[in-house]
């Protein structure tokens, strides 16, 4: 039997996969423009600047730790992209950039962290 860990990060790796392949197949890159899909890059790597603020010891402030679980928590996301769709903002699908950035981080095995930076461990990330 495969380990649980690695079911998670499979999982992970398919719903990354899921929501790219519906990006790309509903998105016209070309009608979007270079506003949209500037968003979408930014947001697709932005949350690790929170990785920048972190501190190299146990001693260091806890904030960036939060500014980090922020960023890479999936109900954040959605609390943002939500409200996006619903007042109709043209650039709303390119929040996906994030949703994918929260994926593919999962599927790495890259998880939340504690205030004093230890990783907190999950099923879905390895031992």
């Amino acid at each position: 039997m495969t380990h649980p860990p690695l079911l998670h990060r499979i999982e992970w790796a398919a719903a990354a996969l899921l929501v790219a392949g519906v990006l790309f197949y509903t998105v016209d890159f070309v009608e979007a423009g270079s506003t949209g899909i500037g968003i979408f890059v930014v947001l697709l790597a932005a949350p690790d600047v929170t990785l920048l603020f972190l501190p190299d010891t146990a001693d260091g402030p806890s904030w960036p730790y939060a500014a980090y679980n922020f960023a890479h928590t999936l109900t954040n996301w959605a609390l943002v992209f939500g409200p996006a769709l619903l007042i109709g903002w043209p650039y709303a699908w390119a929040l996906t950039g994030w949703l994918l950035h929260i994926l593919f981080d999962r599927a790495l095995g890259h998880d939340l962290r504690y205030s004093d930076g230890r990783v907190a461990r999950t099923a879905a990330a390895p031992e």
